[in-house]
C-alpha cells in the first residue's frame, strides 16, 4: 500500500493493474488505491502487454516463484527484499535475468535515498580514505506484534530477514566491490522460535591486503537509535537516524593533529502529510520507483546504484548469518534443497 502511494509523487509511473492470491483481495486493494485493472491470477498480470514493470510485494517465501515467472516471460521486475530466501535461489534468478536480458532489481529502497547516494559517492571518491569499519544498529520492539505478523512466519520471520539485511546492505556502502572474507554471527535469544537479537561481524577483503569490518547489532527487544558510522583512515561519515531511510548525513574530515572539519548534507524527504502510511518515511519509496523508471527508459538491465552482484553478495552474507544463528526456516529449507540435489 505504501509503495503505491509513493508512486503518485514520481514522474512517469502509475499502478496499472494488480493481482493477489485471491481476486477478492486484489479487488479490495484496487478500489482502495484507484487501480483500474484487476487480474484473476499472477500469470494473467505477468502476461498483460500493457504492463511495463512488475513489482512483487508479496510475502518473502513467494518471491522466488513469482520472480521466476516474470523473468521467464521477459517482464522487467522489481522484487521486494529479500530477492529470495537463500543464495542458491537468488543466484538462479540473477542468472535467469541475465540470460533473458531483462531488467531485474531487488527492492533495497534504502540505497536510493539521496543521503545514501551522497555517502556512497564520498566513500567512492576516497573522501575519508580507506574504510576500516562500518558500525550500525537497528532494533524495534516486537512485543506488540500479533500472532499472524510476518515476524513469526516460520520460513521468513525473525529480525534477520526483516531488518538485518539493512545493516548488511549498509556495509556494502562502505565496502563497494570488496569480497566478503568471513562472517561471524550469534543469536543469544529467540522468541516463538524466531531470532530476536543478532550480533554479527562481517569482514571484507580489500586491495593491498587491507581488511575492513562491518559490526551489526540487531534486536527485537527495543527501539534503538538506528545510526550508522562509516570510519575511514582520513575521516568518518555518520548516517543519522533512521539510517535505513536517511535524510541527512554528517562528514568529519581529519585535518591533522587530532582536529577535524565537519560538513552536513541535508536531503529532506518529500511532503507525506497528504496520506496515511503504514510505516514512517515510506514516501521514500519514490526514490526507488524513480530509479526503476530511469533504468527502463535507458534500457538498462540493472541499476548501477544497487547491482545484481550487490544482491548476490547480500544473499551470501545473509546465508552465513542464518546458518550460524540456526534460523529454523532456513535450516529446514537447506535440508530440502540438499535432498533435492542428492535425489
Amino acid at each position: 500500500a505504501d509503495f503505491v502511494k509513493a508512486m503518485s509523487v514520481t514522474e512517469s509511473a502509475c499502478a496499472h493493474a494488480v493481482a493477489a492470491r485471491s481476486k477478492a483481495s486484489a479487488q479490495k486493494f484496487a478500489e482502495s488505491h484507484g487501480i483500474k485493472k484487476v487480474h484473476d491470477s499472477y500469470e494473467a498480470l505477468v502476461n498483460d502487454p500493457d504492463i511495463d514493470v512488475v513489482y512483487i510485494g508479496s510475502v518473502a517465501d513467494t518471491h522466488y516463484k513469482l520472480a521466476k515467472m516474470c523473468l521467464e516471460a521477459k517482464k522487467p521486475t522489481l522484487v521486494e527484499k529479500p530477492l529470495a530466501l537463500n543464495y542458491d535461489e537468488a543466484k538462479l534468478l540473477v542468472d535467469l535475468a541475465r540470460e533473458q536480458d531483462v531488467f531485474f532489481m531487488e527492492g533495497m529502497w534504502s540505497r536510493f535515498f539521496p543521503a545514501m547516494k551522497k555517502a556512497r559517492s564520498i566513500v567512492d571518491a576516497g573522501g575519508i580514505g580507506d574504510i576500516v569499519c562500518v558500525q550500525g544498529d537497528f532494533g524495534w520492539n516486537t512485543k506488540d506484534c500479533t500472532p499472524d505478523d510476518r515476524m513469526w512466519n516460520p520460513l521468513s520471520g525473525g529480525m534477520s530477514y526483516d531488518i538485518a539485511m539493512y545493516l548488511a546492505m549498509l556495509g556494502q556502502v562502505g565496502y563497494r566491490g570488496a569480497t566478503v572474507k568471513n562472517v561471524h554471527a550469534v543469536c543469544p535469544n529467540k522468541r516463538n522460535g524466531m531470532d530476536q537479537t543478532i550480533l554479527a561481524n562481517v569482514f571484507f577483503d580489500k586491495p593491498d591486503d587491507l581488511v575492513g569490518s562491518l559490526q551489526m547489532f540487531v534486536t527485537g527487544q527495543a527501539n534503538t537509535e538506528e545510526r550508522t558510522m562509516i570510519q575511514g583512515t582520513r575521516g568518518r561519515i555518520t548516517i543519522t537516524p533512521p539510517a535505513h531511510t536517511p535524510s541527512n548525513i554528517s562528514v568529519n574530515y581529519d585535518t591533522g593533529r587530532g582536529e577535524s572539519r565537519q560538513e552536513f548534507h541535508d536531503y529532506p524527504l518529500p511532503d507525506d502529510s497528504w496520506a496515511q502510511w503504514n510505516y514512517p518515511r515510506s514516501i521514500g519509496f519514490a526514490y526507488q520507483i524513480q530509479e526503476v523508471n530511469e533504468c527502463i527508459q535507458h534500457d538498462l538491465k540493472e541499476s548501477e546504484h544497487f547491482t545484481l552482484d550487490d544482491s548476490l553478495q547480500l544473499a551470501y552474507i545473509m546465508d552465513e548469518i542464518l546458518e550460524q544463528i540456526g534460523h529454523e526456516g532456513w535450516m529446514e529449507d537447506k535440508e530440502k534443497r540438499n535432498a533435492a540435489k542428492n535425489a
